[in-house]
């Protein structure tokens, strides 16, 4: 493992852009468009890489553009909590939003979230 930091040469740290026409939609980390050290479309089905100024960085990949097979995501920041909201059971977006989830289902869209739920725990018996 090896870490980029920023050179100071440029600030193009990040580009973000989604649901526009006129420029590319995904997320760029180091460089420009065309040119980031690291981007991957709004889909986060491929993407690309090529060496930067702004974090001194080789390319990451083996070839220039890539595809996603899976995307893995961290918190790297302690989860705040609130002492006083420690009471019944949440409610996951699964269950607030029926009409999200059915249309997902018909585009056959896997929802991951579904697999790895809480049980339903009974508090109401004794």
């Amino acid at each position: 493992m090896h870490v980029y930091r920023a050179t100071g040469f440029n600030s193009h740290y990040q580009y973000f852009n989604y649901a526009t026409k006129t420029l590319p939609n995904g997320l760029g980390v180091g460089g420009q468009l065309e040119h980031f050290g690291l981007w991957i479309d709004s889909a986060f089905t491929c993407g690309h890489s090529s060496s930067t100024a702004t974090f001194d960085s080789e390319q990451l990949s083996h070839g220039r553009e890539f595809s996603i097979e899976a995307v893995e995501a961290w918190l790297v920041r302690p989860s705040v909590r609130d002492d006083g909201d420690v009471g019944g059971p949440k409610m996951s977006a699964l269950d607030t939003n029926p009409d999200a989830v059915a249309m997902l289902e018909m585009a056959n869209k896997t929802m991951y979230s579904k697999m790895v739920r809480e049980p339903q725990l009974d508090y109401d018996s004794d």
